[in-house]
């Protein structure tokens, strides 16, 4: 049939396997393009991950699911949405990152100037 053995493995395994752990967002690229697609997307968003590692395990994880959904964008709407997507996102984590580790002295020292002990 003119199949060969990468081929079979992702019609028969990898291109359903990667579809459903997107939820089927990709399921045009994973199961109606070539395996080679399939693969590229794969490791591209592998060495993404990877390259989010310094956050840990969970950033790790993170960035592996938004990958797949970056990919998405880019398919569907093009690099720059992506691309913007990304840096919204970046800039809502690190407003949330920066509020989590400055609020909570500056909240406890602006009331212990008013703090009224009653001992």
């Amino acid at each position: 049939d003119g199949r060969g053995p990468l081929s079979w493995f992702h019609e028969v395994f990898l291109g359903e396997f990667a579809s459903n752990y997107t939820f089927g967002i990709l399921e045009t690229e994973f199961l109606n393009s070539p395996w080679t697609l399939t693969f590229a997307i794969i490791l591209a968003n592998m060495m993404f991950a990877q390259a989010h590692i310094y956050q840990g395990w969970l950033g790790l994880l993170h960035s592996w699911a938004l990958g797949f959904g970056f990919f998405y964008l880019t398919f569907n709407h093009g690099l720059v949405v992506a691309m913007a997507v990304h840096a919204a996102h970046n800039s809502v984590i690190h407003t949330i990152k920066y509020f989590d580790t400055h609020w909570d002295t500056r909240h406890e020292t602006g009331w212990k100037r008013f703090r009224i002990d009653r001992d």
